[in-house]
């Protein structure tokens, strides 16, 4: 019951490339700055936490594959945590609307994405396959603590205020 209670209450509001200009900052600096301090020798973990239906951990394997040099340099976790069952479900099963695709260039649909029909698009077996998802209430210690370490957790909707009254005055 408190499952359904849950799901029918969070905001699932979403799309690929939402918020590419976090994904510029990713790879132009706070990448840069993990490898050059230590972090993540050959291996980087990304938490895209809440993820609602997928886009944005998607969307993050995406713009590492097209736009970072180093990708085939490290080995990449992506993971993507949300309180929503429903939502999380939904990310795995990897189907989307037109909506959810309107950021994208057709370049990019065309090579992550498949026509089911008219308007749904499934994304690639391979990148569907290259992001985990997990169920995660961020409230309980023990619920985010089994995760482990992240070179870069990633809570934009969560710190949505904040980063925008920081980053939006500097440059990227």
């Amino acid at each position: 019951e408190i499952e359904k209670f849950v799901n029918a209450f969070t905001v699932n509001e979403t799309y690929f490339n939402r918020e590419d200009h976090q994904f510029r900052c990713l790879t132009k600096d706070l990448l840069r700055e993990r490898i050059a301090a230590g972090y993540g020798k050959d291996q980087l973990r990304l938490w895209s936490v809440p993820c609602a239906t997928g886009e944005e951990p998607y969307s993050i394997a995406m713009w590492l594959l097209d736009k970072w040099p180093l990708v085939d340099a490290y080995s990449i976790e992506i993971c993507g945590s949300d309180i929503d069952t429903e939502a999380l479900a939904a990310a795995k099963r990897g189907f989307y609307g037109k909506r959810a695709l309107m950021r994208l260039p057709a370049q990019v649909i065309d090579r992550y994405f498949h026509q089911e029909a008219d308007d749904r698009w499934r994304l690639i077996d391979e990148l569907r396959e290259s992001v985990q998802f997990s169920s995660v209430n961020l409230i309980e210690s023990n619920e985010t603590r089994h995760h482990g370490q992240f070179d870069v957790p990633k809570r934009p909707h969560l710190l949505r205020r904040r980063f925008a009254s920081h980053c939006c005055r500097q440059p990227l």
